[in-house]
């Protein structure tokens, strides 16, 4: 079986991913730890944003939340106001 995750992608994330939405595939479940990490493996530049954050469903996500494939899920990149 294949899980496949939608992820959207804001500012600096989608420029380095290079659109504004991805599918990453799995042969099993994520957690929203192992998320980050796979997208870190396949965009190594993602490793220089120190601060990404993982939103899932519309609420920012603690260490290690269970993904389901129909999660909405955001890679959020460091927000500044001004």
């Amino acid at each position: 079986m294949t899980f496949r995750y939608r992820i959207k992608l804001f500012g600096i994330t989608e420029e380095i991913v290079g659109r504004s939405e991805y599918d990453l595939e799995s042969k099993e479940k994520m957690d929203s730890e192992a998320l980050i990490m796979a997208m870190k493996s396949s965009f190594p530049d993602l490793e220089k944003i120190h601060s990404l954050m993982l939103a899932v469903n519309q609420q920012y996500s603690q260490e290690k939340t269970e993904l389901n494939p129909d999660d909405e899920i955001a890679l959020i990149p460091p927000v500044s106001g001004g």
